[in-house]
């Protein structure tokens, strides 16, 4: 269908459509796991964008090219095209994307367990999407900081950011932020000690999760209580919350095997 309408476009001389359709296609690759096949439709469409001085869009294909990089390993590759796209919503003033590429920067240096430099990135971040006020990516940023925080052993530096995360979330109405900031928010009181607090929060995230159907966000409430429950000497809880686990994760692991879906941090559609 997207070939068809390719050539479609190509018939009719419509170069932001022809963008457009090699994007997708792009993606379309990139989720079949056909890297290569993806990599090279990607450039067709930052080409396109090139010749047509569309920087908006340069700067999305700037992003999708150096995500697949980064699913193949190539971090060098990755990081170059991740600051050229920055270098564009520079130029454009467009500080939400500059703040999204910040963050696929931050994963990058996270993965390598680089946390200084993540943490760079993630509050760089940060702080373009207060200039952009976009409430959600503020929530996104600070519970990436947390991670940071609790990845260096500050557990109560990472509580407050996470915190931070889970007022936005409740502030905007995000069920899924809402849902997830409890679940990591008990993780954190569990690691403190707290666990009543702690299984209150992610009783809370295990109910969210199961009304919107996200089985990661289930999988991971299930993976808490089941530390919750076991320290409290709650063998059929814990039993319970061990099972649901393992039906989240091979659930998981089917639709992964259905459809290979490479990570990224955030993906951004052209328009």
């Amino acid at each position: 269908m997207l070939k068809k309408s390719l050539v479609l476009h190509k018939q009719l001389n419509n170069n932001n459509g022809i963008g457009y359709c090699l994007n997708n296609i792009g993606y379309f690759y990139k989720d079949l796991g056909k890297l290569n096949e993806a990599l090279d439709y990607f450039h067709q469409s930052l080409d396109l964008r090139i010749k047509e001085k569309d920087a908006r869009n340069m700067a999305t294909g700037y992003n999708n090219i150096a995500y697949v990089h980064m699913s193949q390993g190539e971090t060098k590759k990755a990081i170059e095209y991740f600051e050229k796209s920055i270098h564009i919503y520079d130029s454009i003033n467009k500080p939400s994307g500059k703040a999204t590429t910040l963050l696929n920067l931050a994963s990058i240096f996270k993965k390598d367990n680089n946390l200084e430099k993540a943490m760079d990135y993630y509050q760089e971040g940060l702080k373009y999407y207060r200039m952009a006020q976009d409430p959600a990516g503020e929530a996104m940023s600070l519970s990436h900081i947390s991670g940071i925080y609790q990845d260096k052993g500050d557990m109560d530096n990472a509580l407050i950011k996470m915190q931070e995360a889970f007022e936005i979330n409740k502030r905007i109405k995000s069920v899924k932020g809402i849902a997830d900031n409890s679940n990591s928010l008990g993780k954190l009181l569990f690691l403190k000690g707290k666990n009543s607090e702690a299984k209150t929060l992610v009783l809370k995230g295990l109910k969210l999760g199961k009304e919107l159907g996200y089985p990661h966000t289930i999988r991971t409430a299930a993976y808490i209580l089941f530390d919750i429950y076991k320290a409290e000497n709650n063998g059929m809880k814990a039993l319970e919350m061990h099972e649901l686990y393992i039906q989240m994760r091979d659930s998981l692991k089917n639709e992964n095997l259905s459809l290979i879906h490479i990570s990224e941090p955030t993906r951004q559609a052209e328009i």
